[in-house]
């Protein structure tokens, strides 16, 4: 079973972000409990609203880095690109699993995407936003 929790050292500083990345923890821990609990049938909407709350929480992390000023900030839009691109596939991925097997394979990746983000893309500009404090 995957197991994913919410670390303090995950936190960038910033409530917003912090809210919105306990937030995606969550939702992953609802599609694992679903996926060990084999209600297979729920996944797909627990999946799809996993993805929403990716894409809300891609734009108002862009807004915040626009609004600071953030000096990389079209690297790290390219980057949310790339990720949101990858939640797409293993969306579709998720689609044809037909087994827990498969949902635990997914699984494994829709965590490696999450901590992905939090612990590669956004420690990139936790020390600058954390310096800033202007929003």
């Amino acid at each position: 079973m995957v197991d994913v929790r919410w670390l303090e050292s995950f936190e960038i500083g910033v409530r917003a972000i912090d809210d919105d990345h306990r937030d995606l923890v969550e939702k992953i821990q609802a599609i694992v409990v679903a996926v060990e609990d084999e209600r297979l049938d729920i996944c797909p909407s627990l999946i799809s609203s996993f993805l929403d709350a990716i894409r809300d929480h891609f734009s108002r992390e862009e807004k915040i880095l626009e609004k600071i000023g953030y000096p990389n900030i079209k690297n790290h839009v390219l980057e949310h690109g790339k990720l949101l691109y990858q939640a797409d596939e293993l969306r579709k991925m998720a689609g044809r699993a037909s087994d827990k097997a498969q949902l635990q394979c997914f699984l494994n990746e829709l965590v490696a995407f999450l901590l992905g983000d939090i612990l590669h893309a956004d420690v990139d500009f936790k020390s600058y936003i954390q310096e800033e404090r202007s929003f």
